[in-house]
């Protein structure tokens, strides 16, 4: 067979085998507005007695998201409901230990209500009330309002204010004026009455007031049985906020917006004092007692400092979470510079007990966990004696429990896979999880006693399955997805071996009629022998092809799963590319989520180290094993996915010829303080990692085809960011590059004609590049 002929067949598979995948998609199809996909419904809730359940959809022929019910009733078919606001959910109710007494939160007011009865309103004022408390007997409420607690007594309906905390000195008097001074003076000359009563009367205070510093009240929190009260106050310095300017206004002025502030400068001091109810003194908590409160970073060794420091570093303690009687807390205390957790027990005289020390020389975090210094992570009670935490201990996010009888840990799940959510049961007696302990790819529902059993999983076939339990344990409604089907909600029994049924059909028969592309999964070794998840877009014939690696966003996320992706225009972008004879592939490289600690924690100190080689391996993989042609292989991505693809043109320009990068972190000092601080600590401390972590000091390495796209309202990526690239871009002299900005554009886009135009770039790159 003679060459031309050859080529002849092979372009003619390549062409039906294409038509076949993506019925000839279009990029004008792709990235218009997605409700021609069909709006995907959300918030799947209950109804706070169970009846019926609650979500959120916009309709075809909707402008805004609607509120739906749904009966449980047999045959029934989910209903608008049009006055939302009456609707009480789940989640606005707080319960007793026995469940017999409940408070409804609903517009700002609180309502008591026992088995049985009538509910009757505790507050109906202006003013919100919340985080209500329920007594051990059910016969108090205790709740905040403002900046005071307050408690309601349901057998005389009397309220009484518990505390009365101040930011200011009460008996601190301002300086009076010249003029003040001289009419203050007058009016004793002339009235005798002042003379003998020389201060105006005050109502007199039932509650001493009690003055907790400078700053502002971060949280209130009161133990069930009132015993004690915890104050958390924040005083916030040198925090500076950058301006966005906005170019296309209604006025034709530019305005600006002012937006979070660089790494480095936001500097809050946290204070938490308790409070015995019933007497006028606080007692500031001191920290000291932890251990290793003195242990600093080790990256300060790399500058000549000591680890350590000699007085108590910053911590914030989270709200205490109390036992049903309210004689022990569970408190999670978090140093500010992220590398240390503490679990520990607190009783009403406000004394610790250390129950488990966490301590990352990267961060702290993961799922059940969370990855910054305010947050609890899932935990409780079982009962008044047992308690239950997420710990990342083995490397992966798993459950434990302790005693404190014992003063026993004990690992309640366990394995190389991560439990995301954890919930007790109404009886306290079974637990409820989801992870992924099937496949790193799929989440789903699980089972598990307290006292004894195995792991039963609850849910489905594979994909994800996000699951919400009716009130009373009946029934549970999902929100389900897998690889080429948007989310729907499904419902089922509470019981095992049971298919749920699906209730919404939101994805439109447009959408449906496509033959989308399931991507492969795969498993791709790393130059350290780490094992990398990808998805893997490609048509089998064909001669070698031309390869575009897509890099997920966010750093700490998950891409290369079994469910829907929240990147659903790059899915359809590389339904198109395989189209056109593409092979594509989407990696979660060193630093996504979904792997364990470990492998979150893998970018610490430098980012485009492991990440960026993962995706210089997985590309050497398409050459070896997927008959990829090693000289026609591009990248691209959004926010991290750009930061990477930036890293890759400039570092990695042997394996990639072009690449797009799309709204990208250009230097890592000018993104924000909560993310960035975590994974390369702060530039006047660790100025190395920035060094290191920064395209724009590597910018030198430009070799290949560079397209950036950035949107000029960028309030979470700033669009100084890409200026700042472009001007050390053109004094390098460097012409191998284009930039693409979109003036009415924040960090994700919304119009349609941007999506389209930046895609269209996109694609013609490609094209120019690799073809």
């Amino acid at each position: 067979m003679n060459n031309s002929i050859s080529t002849f067949l092979i372009a003619l598979l390549l062409l039906l085998s294409a038509n076949s995948i993506g019925q000839n998609l279009t990029l004008e199809k792709i990235m218009q507005d997605p409700k021609w996909m069909g709006n995907p419904p959300s918030q799947p809730e209950w109804q706070y007695e169970g009846k019926f359940l609650i979500y959120k959809w916009k309709s075809p022929l909707d402008t805004i998201q609607q509120t739906y019910t749904l009966t449980l009733n047999q045959g029934a078919k989910p209903e608008k409901n049009l006055d939302p606001d009456t609707l009480i959910k789940a989640t606005q109710v707080v319960y007793s230990y026995d469940r017999k007494t409940m408070v409804i939160s609903s517009n700002g007011d609180l309502i008591f209500q026992r088995a049985g009865q009538k509910a009757i309103p505790i507050t109906v004022t202006q003013q919100r009330e919340f985080s209500p408390v329920i007594s051990p007997d059910g016969n108090k409420v205790y709740y905040q309002s403002g900046n005071q607690l307050f408690s309601w007594k349901s057998n005389t309906g009397t309220t009484r204010q518990i505390t009365h905390f101040t930011f200011e000195k009460e008996s601190s008097k301002k300086e009076l004026s010249e003029s003040d001074k001289w009419l203050e003076q007058q009016q004793l000359n002339l009235f005798d009455y002042l003379k003998n009563k020389p201060i105006d009367p005050k109502p007199k205070s039932k509650n001493k007031p009690i003055y907790l510093g400078k700053g502002r009240l971060n949280y209130l929190n009161i133990s069930p049985n009132s015993w004690l009260i915890v104050a958390s106050t924040v005083v916030e310095e040198n925090s500076k906020s950058t301006e966005v300017p906005y170019w296309i206004t209604s006025d034709g002025q530019i305005s600006n917006a002012k937006t979070r502030a660089k790494v480095g400068t936001e500097n809050a001091k946290y204070q938490h004092f308790v409070f015995i109810n019933g007497t006028d003194s606080v007692r500031k908590i001191d920290f000291s007692f932890l251990p290793g409160i003195l242990k600093i970073g080790k990256f300060n060794l790399d500058y000549g400092r000591p680890d350590s420091v000699k007085s108590p570093k910053e911590v914030y303690m989270c709200p205490p979470i109390w036992n049903s009687i309210g004689t022990n807390a569970l408190v999670v205390i978090r140093s500010l510079d992220n590398k240390d957790r503490w679990i520990t027990n607190m009783d009403t005289l406000g004394k610790f007990n250390l129950i488990e020390h966490q301590h990352n020389e990267a961060w702290i975090g993961g799922p059940g966990i969370g990855s910054f210094y305010m947050v609890t992570g899932n935990a409780g009670w079982i009962n008044p004696e047992n308690c239950w935490f997420q710990s990342e201990k083995t490397g992966f996010s798993h459950v434990y429990t302790y005693n404190l009888t014992n003063n026993k840990v004990s690992e309640f799940t366990s394995g190389n896979w991560e439990v995301s959510e954890c919930w007790l049961s109404n009886d306290k007696k079974t637990f409820y999880l989801t992870g992924n302990n099937e496949h790193p790819g799929e989440q789903h529902l699980y089972r598990k006693d307290f006292t004894w059993g195995r792991l039963v999983k609850i849910s489905g076939r594979e994909g994800a399955w996000f699951p919400t339990i009716s009130p009373y344990e009946l029934f549970i409604a999902y929100r389900y997805s897998n690889a080429t089907t948007p989310w729907e909600i499904y419902l089922a029994p509470n019981k095992t071996g049971v298919k749920a049924a699906q209730i919404t059909q939101t994805a439109s028969p447009d959408f449906l009629s496509k033959k989308w592309i399931s991507p492969q999964i795969v498993k791709i070794t790393a130059r350290d022998t780490a094992t990398i998840y990808g998805r893997l877009y490609q048509s089998n014939v064909g001669s070698k092809q031309p390869a575009v690696i897509f890099v997920h966003g966010a750093g700490y996320l998950q891409n290369a799963h079994k469910w829907w992706s929240q990147y659903f225009r790059e899915y359809m972008f590389h339904n198109f590319l395989v189209q056109q004879g593409y092979t594509v592939l989407d990696i979660d490289y060193r630093g996504s989520a979904g792997y364990g600690a470990e492998w979150r924690t893998g970018i610490y100190r430098h980012m485009g180290g492991k990440d960026l080689s993962d995706h210089v391996d997985a590309a050497k993989w398409l050459v070896e094993t997927k008959n990829v042609d090693a000289s026609k292989i591009g990248i691209y991505g959004g926010s991290y996915g750009g930061f990477i693809t930036l890293m890759a043109m400039f570092n990695e320009s042997r394996t990639f010829k072009t690449g797009a990068a799309l709204r990208s972190v250009t230097d890592w000092a000018h993104y924000n303080h909560g993310y960035t601080s975590n994974i390369l600590n702060e530039p006047t401390t660790d100025s190395l990692a920035y060094i290191k972590s920064s395209p724009i000091y590597f910018a030198e390495g430009l070799k290949g085809s560079l397209l950036m796209c950035h949107g000029m309202v960028d309030e979470n990526v700033h669009f100084q960011d890409v200026v700042r690239l472009s001007q050390r871009l053109i004094e390098l002299k460097k012409d191998n590059w284009e930039l693409a900005v979109y003036p009415v554009e924040d960090h994700g886009f919304k119009e349609p004609s941007s999506w389209l135009d930046e895609y269209k770039r996109i694609f013609k790159l490609f094209e120019k590049e690799l073809k």
